[in-house]
C-alpha cells in the first residue's frame, strides 16, 4: 500500500495536478521507491537562501530521519523490480548513482543515440553481488540479459567471488568480464584505461590485480578520467600504508557526473567502448 501511494494520490487528484503540486511528509521509504530516478531534488535552506541540490535518493532518506529510517533490502529489490518491468531489453546494473550517469553520457558521447539497453544502480557492489547471486532475477525474468558492472577497487573481491563462471574478456583494458552460472547473466570489471598512473593502482606488471583478492586495486569509475584537460582539480594524491601514494576522485560524484565530464570530447569515453561491444554482442544473440 505504501508503494502504490503516490499513485494513488495522483490517480485520485486527476487533473487537479495540471495546476497543482502535491505535498506529502511521510516516514516511510517506501513511498519514494516508485520514483525511477535515483536522484532527487533537495530543497535546503542554508539561513538567507533555499537552495536546490540533486542527491541520492537513499540517502536523503538516511539524513533526513538521522539514520533510523533506511533504504532496506527489500524496497531496494522493489525498486529493481519496478525499473525491469517498465523496461525492456539488456539492463546494466551499477554500483551508485554516479556510475549510471556517466555510462549514460559515454554512451551518447562515443555512439550518437539514445542508450539501446536499461541502466540501473543497485545501491553498492556488496548489494549488486547479492543480487546476481540469488535466482530472483533469473526466475522472475528468465531468459534477460544482464550485467553487473564493478569498479576496480575493493569491489574486485565482489566480481571475483562468483564461481562456476566463463570467462569472455580477459584483457583488464577492455574490462575483465564473465558469464556468470545462468548463462544470460554476466559480471564485468571496470576497464583500465590506458594511464601509467592510474594503471599502477589496480595491475603489476604482468597486467594482473595487484593483491590476490584485488582488494588493494583502488579504480572507481571517476578515476577513467584522470589526466584530460581540466579534469585534475577534481582528484588528489593520498598516502597509504607503506608509504606509497594514490590517486582518489574528491568532491561531489553526481555533480561531476552530470555537469563535468558531460563537457569533454569523445575520446575521453574510449574505454567504455569495449564492454558496450560486449553487450551488444550478447544482446544480439
Amino acid at each position: 500500500m505504501q508503494f502504490q501511494f503516490l499513485d494513488q494520490v495522483a490517480e485520485i487528484a486527476g487533473h487537479g495536478t495540471d495546476n497543482n503540486h502535491i505535498l506529502m511528509s511521510s516516514h516511510s521509504a517506501a513511498t519514494i521507491t516508485p520514483i525511477q530516478n535515483a536522484t532527487i531534488t533537495l530543497f535546503e535552506f542554508d539561513g538567507k537562501n533555499v537552495l536546490t541540490n540533486p542527491a541520492n535518493k537513499m540517502d536523503v532518506i538516511k539524513s533526513l530521519s538521522a539514520g533510523l529510517i533506511t533504504f532496506s533490502e527489500n524496497e531496494a529489490r522493489i525498486s529493481i523490480n519496478n525499473f525491469i518491468r517498465g523496461s525492456d531489453g539488456p539492463v546494466l546494473f551499477t554500483e551508485g548513482v554516479s556510475d549510471e550517469v556517466i555510462l549514460e553520457i559515454a554512451w551518447e558521447k562515443l555512439y550518437g543515440d539514445k542508450c539501446h539497453f536499461g541502466i540501473q544502480n543497485a545501491f553498492d557492489h556488496t548489494f549488486l553481488r547479492g543480487l546476481f547471486s540469488r535466482t530472483d532475477l533469473s526466475i522472475n525474468f528468465p531468459n534477460r540479459k544482464m550485467f553487473a558492472l564493478f569498479d576496480f577497487d575493493d569491489a574486485y573481491n565482489s566480481w571475483n567471488g562468483f564461481k562456476n563462471c566463463t570467462p569472455v574478456e580477459e584483457d583488464p583494458y577492455k574490462g575483465l568480464a564473465k558469464q556468470l552460472s545462468y548463462e544470460h547473466h554476466f559480471a564485468i570489471l571496470l576497464p583500465v584505461p590506458q594511464n601509467a598512473t592510474i594503471k599502477s593502482q589496480v595491475l603489476n606488471e604482468d597486467d594482473k590485480a595487484w593483491a590476490a583478492c584485488g582488494s588493494s586495486s583502488s579504480l572507481s569509475i571517476e578515476l577513467l578520467f584522470y589526466g584530460f584537460e581540466g579534469m585534475n582539480d577534481h582528484f588528489v594524491e593520498k598516502s597509504i600504508c607503506g608509504g606509497g601514494k594514490v590517486v582518489s576522485f574528491i568532491g561531489n560524484k553526481v555533480n561531476f557526473a552530470e555537469n563535468i565530464i558531460s563537457k569533454l570530447p569523445a575520446a575521453a569515453f574510449k574505454p567504455f567502448r569495449p564492454m558496450f561491444d560486449l553487450i551488444s554482442r550478447v544482446r544480439t544473440h
